[in-house]
């Protein structure tokens, strides 16, 4: 996301918010970049931990995330809406570090 979001000529990722999801499995945040274009949320464990996250070029800053029984939704700062299942995302195999050679990791 660092490298992204400098590319588009800042070097700063700003948080705006963090959420505990209502099952206690982890939390969702959020927030945005760049000149006000760039928004991303994001995915954490019950520690904190990484599992994903979604960065969109051309969305706004997410600003909040509210809870509709499974679902996730969120807002960006023109009030735009975006809706998620977190619970099933949580499955996806984490992330690893890129290889040394540059190919994509076997699963």
């Amino acid at each position: 996301m660092a490298a992204a979001v400098e590319e588009e000529g800042s070097a700063e990722v700003g948080l705006c918010f963090e959420s505990p999801l209502p099952d206690g499995s982890g939390w969702m945040s959020g927030g945005g970049s760049g000149m006000g274009n760039i928004g991303w949320f994001a995915r954490l464990d019950a520690d904190r931990s990484l599992l994903w996250v979604a960065a969109m070029w051309l969305s706004n800053p997410f600003v909040g995330v509210r809870y509709e029984g499974a679902r996730a939704v969120f807002v960006n700062d023109w009030g735009n809406l975006l809706t998620l299942r977190p619970a099933e995302l949580a499955s996806c195999a984490p992330l690893r570090p890129p290889r040394r050679d540059g190919r994509p990791e076997a699963r």
